[in-house]
């Protein structure tokens, strides 16, 4: 789950300044995350709620343009990721001099027609 996460939040990750803080690239790629586990429109909302008002100060977004980020980033998902179906859990970002290790859980969303539509987390 760690390299495709790393992968999928590879367009953010570009995007950062420069200048960018360990805690900024660290929100970043959990930002990432969020975007990839989101399954309904509340999650989405959950998504522009943390890039509008939880993410470091110099990398918050209007509620409008989080909204075509997202968007984006669905797509790119959609496109590229498809065929993943795992969430992702505990991600932890760090840097080794010019490496970036990011480490997550990967677990599979399956429904269970018995609990009508409730959502099981297999790990």
């Amino acid at each position: 789950m760690a390299e495709t996460l790393r992968d999928y939040a590879r367009p953010l990750i570009s995007q950062l300044p420069r200048d960018h803080t360990d805690e900024e690239l660290k929100a970043t790629v959990v930002f990432a995350a969020i975007v990839w586990n989101v399954g309904s429109f509340s999650e989405v909302r959950d998504a522009v709620g943390y890039l509008s008002r939880e993410m470091p100060p110099r990398l918050r977004v209007e509620r409008a343009r989080a909204l075509a980020v997202i968007r984006r980033m669905l797509t790119w998902k959609d496109r590229c990721f498809a065929d993943d179906d795992r969430c992702a859990l505990a991600v932890d970002v760090a840097r080794k001099g010019p490496e970036l290790r990011v480490r997550a859980i990967g677990v599979v969303r399956r429904l269970d027609p018995s609990l009508r539509g409730q959502v099981h987390l297999l790990l």
